[in-house]
C-alpha cells in the first residue's frame, strides 16, 4: 500500500490527509485545535488554518508519515497516524 493512499475497514473509511476535501480538512484543523486534544500535543497552543494547509502540503512528499481521517458516514470521527515511519530493508 501507498502510503498516500486511502484505504476503507468493516467499519470506517480513511482519507489520508492530503486527499480530503477542503471541508473534511477544515474538520480536521478544527478536531486538532480542540483544547482536549491540544493538551496531548508537544504545543498546546492553536495553530492557524494556513499552518495546517502548509503541513498538509508538506506531506505529499514526506515518507517518514503519514495521516488519516477516520470517516464514518461521510462524516469526520477521528484520526490516525503513523509517525514516525522508519524503513528498513527486509532480511
Amino acid at each position: 500500500m501507498n502510503l498516500l493512499d486511502n484505504f476503507i475497514t468493516k467499519t470506517f473509511h480513511f482519507v489520508n490527509y492530503v486527499n480530503l476535501t477542503e471541508k473534511e480538512s477544515r474538520d480536521i484543523w478544527a478536531g486538532r485545535n480542540h483544547p482536549d486534544v491540544r493538551e496531548w500535543m508537544t504545543d498546546p497552543e492553536p495553530f492557524s488554518w494556513e499552518s495546517h494547509q502548509h503541513y498538509i502540503d508538506s506531506l505529499r512528499t514526506k515518507t517518514d508519515r503519514s495521516y488519516w481521517a477516520a470517516m464514518k458516514n461521510d462524516t469526520v470521527v477521528g484520526s490516525m497516524c503513523l509517525n514516525p515511519i522508519i524503513s528498513t530493508p527486509p532480511p
